[in-house]
């Protein structure tokens, strides 16, 4: 391992732009609370469709559609637990 001379981390420092890093982290966080908020309203959208679904469909086609329906939920759930994480 190479020793790391004390004019080389100043000048390592003197370059680096924490002001522009946090401009970028600020944006970053920004965007990701935008889109964990879109995600959350369309995850309630998705809610009130399937309880609208149960109301107002027969029971049979309900019993045909529901495994489907099952997977589409898991799917969402799974996306939604890695996008928190």
């Amino acid at each position: 391992m190479a020793a790391t001379s004390p004019a080389s981390v100043c000048q390592y420092w003197k370059r680096f732009d924490l002001q522009q890093l946090q401009r970028e982290l600020d944006s970053t966080a920004t965007l990701l609370a935008s889109r964990q908020d879109d995600s959350e309203q369309s995850r309630k959208k998705l809610i009130d469709q399937s309880r609208e679904f149960k109301k107002n469909t027969p029971e049979d086609l309900r019993k045909l559609v529901s495994p489907l329906l099952k997977s589409f939920q898991a799917e969402v759930s799974f996306l939604l637990s890695h996008e928190t994480s």
